[in-house]
């Protein structure tokens, strides 16, 4: 015999005062809520259903979801529809319009999350590189001097951390509503049914959510961790791209230092040539982290480049790792570090996306 698991106070109280206002089954552990409507164009948004397709209104979703927030964590939901008036429309469509509305929400809920992610990135992009350029700037004197550029400085800091800031705030302190309303419709649903009215027991249709959700598109883990380290990667290629190019600038027109400690500065012709490579290796960078971007946003003709980012990555990869191996230096410093941290991610985002797309159209063939 399963013992039976021990409650909190606070939720042995919570299901008490549940128990006054709707049916609760502890054997199954499910609580059930009555809905109820006068007619069906309380459910139905009745400027676009037909009756071979009904459609059903966006606060109805909204509705179970606020209901199963009274929910205790260890419960699940069920939802009786009792409907006086079905004006024609069969139970069996309508609860088939309600399954899509719910898995319609997971959709949107993953598009905004994209969305979401993608802006957060770019924030903390934005947010780096202008406090790369604020330091930078400082020492080498673009700001003035004295007070003027304590001013000037300070701005750019406020700035640069307000962006910094409000990627923080986006991924961790402002969760999307659609995706907690998908979150809670996706787990914490046991079953849906329409009823009749009138004796509030006669059940027209039900259905078990978890036989519904089998049929939903879902990214698998590799794909969306493949597209999760090419957002990442991609935004940092994109910051070390220009990071890079500036510093490789100011280097080249800087003072040069010569085995015998002498100062010098370069011709214009080798600054010319130093400053072209610069140029092109920064393009380079930029357009892999852009086309990785892409891939991500789903959008783009970069999306077709990104196998050849991805071996010019790899190759990058393998030989920073050759060079250390042989020379015997395994510490990096913190620039180096973080551009092959960030070719590293690119390769393995890009690999887990291209195997999970070579097994879903596998198993596509094999259906």
């Amino acid at each position: 015999m399963k013992k039976p698991r021990q409650k909190t106070h606070n939720a042995s109280r919570q299901l008490e005062l549940l128990r006054h206002y709707f049916p609760v089954d502890d054997e199954k552990r499910t609580i059930t809520f009555p809905l109820s409507y006068d007619s069906v164009w309380d459910v139905l948004a009745d400027d676009v259903s037909t009756p071979e397709h009904p459609f059903v209104q966006d606060d109805i979703p909204e509705r179970m979801g606020q209901l199963i927030r009274e929910v205790p964590f260890d419960y699940k939901a069920n939802f009786h529809f009792e409907i006086v008036d079905y004006d024609g429309y069969q139970p069996e469509a309508i609860l088939n319009a309600l399954n899509d509305a719910i898995e319609l929400n997971h959709y949107h809920s993953n598009r905004d999350y994209r969305k979401k992610l993608f802006t957060a990135v770019t924030l903390m992009i934005i947010g780096i590189i202008t406090l790369f350029l604020m330091i930078v700037g400082t020492f080498h004197g673009w700001y003035g001097e004295g007070q003027t550029q304590e001013i000037i400085t300070e701005v750019i800091d406020i700035f640069a951390w307000v962006f910094v800031w409000e990627s923080v705030s986006m991924l961790f302190l402002d969760p999307s509503q659609t995706r907690v309303l998908d979150v809670v419709l996706k787990t914490r649903v046991d079953e849906i049914g329409f009823y009749d009215a009138k004796d509030h027991k006669t059940c027209y249709v039900s259905q078990k959510q978890s036989q519904v959700r089998e049929n939903w598109e879902n990214e698998s883990r590799a794909q969306r961790a493949g597209m999760n380290f090419l957002l990442i990667s991609g935004g940092a290629l994109m910051a070390i791209a220009v990071t890079s190019l500036v510093s490789m600038i100011l280097h080249v027109v800087g003072p040069q230092t010569d085995a015998t400690g002498n100062t010098f500065y370069w011709n214009p012709g080798q600054m010319t040539l130093w400053i072209f490579f610069a140029v092109i290796s920064s393009a380079v960078y930029f357009l892999a982290g852009l086309s990785a971007i892409s891939v991500y946003m789903g959008r783009g003709p970069l999306q077709k480049a990104i196998p050849v980012f991805a071996i010019f990555a790899l190759i990058t990869v393998i030989s920073n790792l050759v060079s250390m191996i042989t020379q015997g230096h395994y510490s990096l410093t913190w620039s180096s570090g973080i551009a092959f941290a960030a070719l590293l991610f690119y390769v393995i985002g890009y690999f887990l996306l291209h195997h999970s797309k070579r097994k879903s159209q596998k198993e596509s063939s094999g259906k």
